[in-house]
């Protein structure tokens, strides 16, 4: 479906899945289809995922800690240019404590800003 260390757009990822292209954590179904995130924001992708706080965000965030399936990640290297970083599954949940206050720290987001910190596991490159 998408080769590791390929580039992609939103559109191909898109024809390929579903789900918004625009969102972070596009969903079909009530279920997370890929991760499409901006270091700037997740400085620690795909390992770490910061999850936001907003009606779209916060459930797209819920839905990833919970969910079995493992999804596509992409980290954005240029306007309209995404790179595939591997299949992730949702590891562990952190919504607070000293590792999920490290995660936040080391973003450039505020803490009121982020629901949860998901810590991913590399299932398939």
């Amino acid at each position: 479906m998408f080769t590791v260390g390929h580039e992609y757009t939103r559109d191909a990822i898109h024809a390929q899945l579903g789900g918004s292209k625009r969102a972070c954590m596009p969903t079909v179904g009530g279920v997370v289809v890929a991760a499409c995130l901006l270091k700037a924001f997740n400085p620690e992708t795909p390992q770490v995922v910061l999850c936001g706080t907003g009606p779209s965000n916060g459930l797209a965030g819920v839905l990833l800690a919970t969910q079995r399936e493992a999804i596509p990640f992409f980290t954005r290297i240029a306007t309209g240019r995404w790179v595939h970083e591997g299949c992730f599954e949702a590891a562990e949940v952190l919504t607070h404590g000293a590792r999920y206050d490290t995660h936040v720290a080391r973003s450039s987001r505020e803490p009121s800003s982020v629901s949860r910190v998901v810590l991913m596991r590399l299932v398939a490159a």
